[in-house]
């Protein structure tokens, strides 16, 4: 028998929806790898950002002297607004470094004079570290980073 309602022209309803049903799933994950891709600025911190005028003026000056295979002397001055010299109420140093295991290490940091400090660096691999500085004075509070680079 073949008229308009055959049992071949009857079936064919199964796979036209399969087919719809992959078309409108393709749609719905483009619409959402669109508005991810739109909508995402490609900055990702976990740290709050400090506009202009937040926060105090201070300034950290971090500087590293090789002292041999994975070692060195990292020197800190930090000085205020006016460039004076600045004692802060708390100071805290790490040296980090980014890998397959990440690293963060704490600095012990020296007084040596005014506003300036030392410490001994000492790290299990060569390459760029990270040395992020933590200081706070009369509720005000700062924060520095600096590359450095370990020499094997």
């Amino acid at each position: 028998m073949s008229g308009p309602f055959s049992s071949e022209r009857r079936d064919l309803w199964i796979p036209a929806c399969f087919v719809l049903f992959f078309i409108a799933l393709a749609v719905m994950q483009g619409a959402f790898v669109y508005t991810a891709q739109s909508t995402f600025s490609g900055l990702v911190t976990d740290q709050t950002m400090r506009r202009a005028g937040n926060g105090p003026a201070w300034t950290a000056d971090i500087a590293l002297v090789d002292a041999g295979s994975l070692s060195g002397r990292l020197t800190l001055t930090i000085s205020d607004e006016r460039r004076l010299p600045l004692a802060p109420d708390r100071l805290e140093a790490t040296i980090e470094r980014g890998s397959k295991f990440p690293q963060s290490l704490p600095l012990v940091l020296t007084p040596v004079a005014p506003g300036k400090w030392e410490a001994p660096v000492d790290v299990p691999m060569a390459g760029p570290w990270t040395v992020r500085i933590m200081a706070s004075s009369n509720n005000a509070s700062f924060e520095a980073i600096s590359v450095v680079e370990i020499a094997p």
